[in-house]
């Protein structure tokens, strides 16, 4: 066995020379003979560590993987890779964590409106859209003591009369109203003192049934004047004037009729104009209407919310020009010319009447007896002469 070459680098030994060792894993002639890559040119000497990590044994090249690892080029692709695919593990993990989120969060409680009052509601108030306000809470918090607006209750408030005042901002229950068609409603709606009394209207004279509870009205009288007694009247005079002004509506049509209504609104079928308006006046007030009725037609006037309010609902003031009566020849020129036609000078003299008769009845016999001036005349007063 021969002595190992004091030469670092591996050469062919020559004839009478060392002959060194033979290695664990010898290199081939034709590896040793192959010429460098063009990645090892461009790479600079190596030197020291790296050098005996360059050469593994005597002289044997690194493993193409093992050249590449410590490249810049090569690193800074690792790193590019490696922030990749962080980038994506962050955007996944942050998909899940808002689908776990989403999946575990609570629903939103479901809510319902309820009938509040939006303004202090005073005791025979008659509820219209404007004294209604609706307020959202969780269903979880409604009580049979509230109003839903789902709920049939809520179709039939405006109209109906408040029992007993409630507060600002109070949720209204249905111990606190009176339903247009429950018993005692005209009772609860009446002010103390007042009357009602219930008028028969159609479609034109009740304002196309576009009156509503609560709304304040005039009480027009149209009617024909008899003037059969004059033969030179040939025209029947029509008057019109307002007997009463400012009365409160308290009820339009019947309960019944009020609920067929509402069927038939739900039903789409055509409704009805109501036939009766019922009115809130005083005993004064509700004679009155019942001489009106006889003598004519009557007509509800709608007074404007704008309006200001009589002190005292009754008859129209003598001096107000509302309420003095408009005659036919006020309106009609016709009616005027046929008046003016009819003077004293050219109208038919009066039929001469005999004198005054009785009528005198024995059994089933009926005769009339003239009676005779001496009994009609008047007698002539009495002197009596005193002393002088």
């Amino acid at each position: 066995m021969g002595w190992p070459c004091p030469s670092a680098a591996p050469m062919r030994p020559s004839p009478g020379s060392c002959r060194p060792r033979a290695p664990e894993a010898s290199l081939k002639d034709d590896q040793i003979n192959k010429p460098l890559s063009p990645l090892r040119r461009l790479r600079p000497p190596l030197r020291g560590a790296e050098a005996s990590h360059e050469t593994q044994g005597f002289g044997a090249p690194m493993s193409r993987q093992t050249l590449n690892e410590g490249h810049p080029v090569m690193r800074a692709r690792s790193l590019i890779q490696l922030f990749a695919v962080l980038t994506l593990a962050l955007f996944a993990g942050l998909i899940l964590r808002g689908l776990f989120v989403a999946s575990t969060a609570k629903p939103p409680p479901q809510m319902a409106a309820v009938a509040v009052a939006p303004h202090p509601l005073s005791a025979g108030l008659l509820l219209s859209a404007d004294d209604l306000a609706w307020r959202d809470i969780p269903v979880s918090s409604v009580t049979d003591t509230m109003i839903r607006k789902d709920s049939a209750t809520a179709a039939k408030l405006p109209g109906a009369v408040i029992r007993t005042a409630v507060d600002e901002g109070t949720a209204l229950s249905p111990r606190d109203v009176v339903l247009p068609d429950a018993q005692g409603f005209l009772a609860a709606v009446l002010a103390p003192g007042k009357r009602a009394v219930s008028v028969a209207v159609d479609e034109v004279t009740g304002n196309a049934g576009l009156t509503l509870p609560g709304d304040h009205v005039d009480l027009l009288l149209t009617q024909k004047i008899d003037r059969a007694g004059d033969p030179g009247q040939a025209l029947q005079p029509v008057a019109s004037e307002t007997v009463l002004s400012d009365l409160r509506v308290i009820a339009v049509g019947s309960p019944l009729r009020a609920t067929e209504g509402a069927e038939g609104a739900a039903s789409g079928t055509q409704q009805h104009a109501a036939r009766t308006v019922t009115l809130e006046v005083s005993p004064e007030d509700a004679e009155r209407i019942a001489v009106a009725t006889r003598l004519g037609q009557l007509s509800l006037m709608l007074r404007s919310l704008a309006t200001p309010r009589v002190a005292t609902a009754g008859p129209a003031a003598l001096d107000d020009p509302t309420g003095q009566p408009v005659w036919g020849e006020d309106v009609s020129q016709a009616v005027r010319m046929i008046r003016d036609r009819q003077s004293p000078a050219t109208r038919a003299p009066p039929k001469p009447q005999g004198p005054p008769s009785v009528r005198v009845f024995r059994g089933s016999n009926r005769e009339a007896e003239a009676v005779s001036a001496a009994l009609t005349a008047p007698a002539a007063p009495q002197v009596t002469a005193g002393p002088h």
